[in-house]
């Protein structure tokens, strides 16, 4: 996989990224193939692109490849977003085979794949991951979207897109009405952390490792009942509930300052009222104390919780 500057094309983040590759690539009822959980946002834009959507359910291990290899065939669809690196909300890493053979089934389809690899360098653990699914394609189909918010911070909104040059041409053309360029200072500081990456991102995963293990064991401790696969990488884990309250539950945390984005927002068409997205981002002792929040909303009928202060501690 050979990388050329004519490929990349510097964006507002990943997001701005997918947003302008709809514009570009995708008509009005255009089926799209995603996954099911997804990122929200992801579905906001397929929205307002009026694409339709095709989703394909990931399991308890992640994507049961034959059922994706047999919705393109069948669905034949213009365009695939998806997300094999640490998933987000389901935090599963695709493995090699199959992203081999996914991008041996999209390119049978005509199907140009984007993949969302903001979370591609947020490994937690010992082993090397396979590599990029972009290394296994065939015809040139795969798109690759990138951010450094993830990675380095939230608040450095740089992200990128690797394509063919002439789909760089159109994303210029396209985003120029609105968006004439990046700025050039958050540029310059995206550019000076990639160049220390291999000494900047140890640390950082390694402090996402130990808030991803006292969030872990705060759940095991405070909420038994909640199951949950432990991340590999990322920044949250997917934790399925004992019961289809996760919107009521979400909306009661917000009055007790813990702000959660419930399961059916990473919905599509599917109901994912059991399920809820927690991330590991902020300080043990604050995860700790979000997820004591969580087990007494969940020990009374949750509506009999009084709003205490309407502030946010714990951003999802």
């Amino acid at each position: 996989m050979t990388r050329r500057p004519g490929q990349i094309f510097v964006t507002g983040g990943a997001q701005h990224a997918l947003d302008l590759l709809l514009r570009c690539l995708a008509s009005p009822l255009d089926p799209v193939l995603v996954e099911s959980p997804t990122y929200p946002n992801a579905l906001d834009a397929l929205a307002r692109a009026r694409a339709r959507v095709v989703a394909v359910g990931l399991g308890p291990e992640g994507w049961d490849i034959e059922e994706f290899v047999t919705a393109l065939r069948q669905s034949l669809p213009r365009l695939a977003y998806l997300m094999p690196d640490f998933h987000n909300p389901a935090g599963h890493l695709m493995s090699a085979r199959d992203r081999a053979a996914l991008a041996t089934a999209a390119a049978a389809a005509g199907t140009r794949l984007i993949i969302d690899e903001t979370f591609a360098e947020l490994s937690l653990g010992d082993e090397p991951g396979p590599a990029p699914l972009a290394a296994w394609d065939p015809a040139g189909q795969v798109i690759t979207i990138g951010s450094m918010s993830k990675a380095f911070w939230a608040g450095l909104r740089v992200g990128w897109v690797r394509a063919e040059p002439g789909l760089a041409a159109r994303l210029q053309a396209a985003r120029g009405p609105s968006d004439l360029a990046s700025p050039v200072v958050e540029q310059l500081a995206a550019a000076w952390l990639l160049e220390r990456a291999g000494s900047l991102l140890p640390a950082r995963r390694a402090s996402l490792t130990r808030r991803r293990d006292v969030l872990v064991a705060a759940l095991t401790e405070h909420l038994p009942a909640w199951s949950f696969r432990i991340p590999g990488g990322g920044l949250s884990l997917w934790a399925r509930l004992d019961a289809p309250v996760s919107s009521a539950l979400a909306h009661a945390a917000e009055r007790q300052r813990l702000r959660l984005v419930p399961g059916p927002r990473f919905g599509a068409g599917a109901n994912l009222e059991g399920y809820l997205r927690l991330p590991f981002t902020l300080p043990p002792g604050q995860l700790e104390r979000a997820v004591q929040t969580l087990a007494e909303l969940t020990a009374e009928p949750v509506p009999a919780r009084a709003a205490a202060d309407d502030r946010a501690a714990y951003v999802a």
